[in-house]
Order: structure tokens, then C-alpha cells, then sequence
């Protein structure tokens, strides 16, 4: 298998890992969980994820544990992206050539997709590393919604 065949496969996969843990569409937030399923799904290499699974692999890791984590790392690049694209940033319309989230969904917002991404892991098997990678992640994410607030408010 070449290089790109086997990208192709790993990114099909991480897509499937991804749709897998994402909320579903319905109920009072169905504006909110269909942006960030369009966000989540609208493509991209799935680099982050792919590096974490192959690390994992790498030392020793055999199972599905990681896929939750997989999962998050991706929901909060997305989020960073989301956030990147809004007009008080750098204002682009366009994101993985499809519009981008606030213009195909102009009353959501890109924290979303963190807060998932913090569900993940305490879904996940509970153990000693998902509790310390859970609290890593879920205080990463708050530093983002909190530098993207402080941004909002001083445009």
C-alpha cells in the first residue's frame, strides 16, 4: 500500500470515530449540534488524531481505548478553527472548501465542539490516564473559550 492509500484508510476510519462521538442532532440545541457536526465533518487530513493513534501504537497500545481521545483532540482543533474563521478574527468565509461554519450557521458558535470533546473521555473506561488526560484536555479547552471570549470582547 502506498503512503496515500493508507492515509485515505486511516482518515475513513478517524471520520467514522469521529461521527461516533458526536451529539445527535435534535432537541432544543439542534442548530447548535448540526453546526458542529458540519464542522467536525467537513473534512481535513485528521492529522492530530492520526499521530495520537500511531503513538499509541507505538508503545504498545493495542485496543480502542484511545478513540475517544482521538475524537477530542480533533473536536478542539476544529474548535480552535471555528473560532479562527470568525469575522472578529480573520474573517474567512471558507474552510476546507465548504463556507465556513459562521457563515453556513451564523447563530452558532465554535465552543461547541470542546465540550464534547471533554464528554469523550469520561466515556471512555475510567481509568487512571483518561482521569489525567480528561483533566489536561478539558483545561485546555477552557483556556481556548476563554482567550476567544477575551478576543470577542475587545473587537
Amino acid at each position: 500500500m502506498s503512503f496515500k492509500e493508507i492515509q485515505k484508510e486511516k482518515t475513513a476510519q478517524i471520520e467514522r470515530i469521529l461521527k461516533a462521538y458526536l451529539p445527535r442532532v435534535q432537541g432544543y440545541q439542534e442548530v447548535i449540534m448540526d453546526a458542529m457536526s458540519y464542522s467536525m465533518l467537513a473534512g481535513g487530513k485528521r492529522l492530530r488524531p492520526m499521530l495520537m493513534q500511531e503513538t499509541y501504537r507505538m508503545f504498545g497500545g493495542a485496543d480502542r481505548v484511545i478513540e475517544p481521545f482521538m475524537a477530542a483532540i480533533e473536536m478542539i482543533h476544529t474548535s480552535s478553527l471555528v473560532h479562527d474563521d470568525l469575522p472578529c478574527m480573520d474573517d474567512d468565509m471558507i474552510r476546507r472548501g465548504k463556507a465556513s461554519t459562521w457563515v453556513w450557521q451564523p447563530f452558532s458558535s465554535g465552543r461547541y465542539p470542546a465540550m464534547p470533546a471533554f464528554i469523550s473521555f469520561t466515556l471512555s473506561s475510567s481509568s487512571f490516564l483518561n482521569a489525567v488526560l480528561s483533566i489536561i484536555i478539558f483545561t485546555l479547552a477552557q483556556y481556548l473559550n476563554l482567550f476567544f471570549y477575551f478576543i470577542n470582547l475587545s473587537v
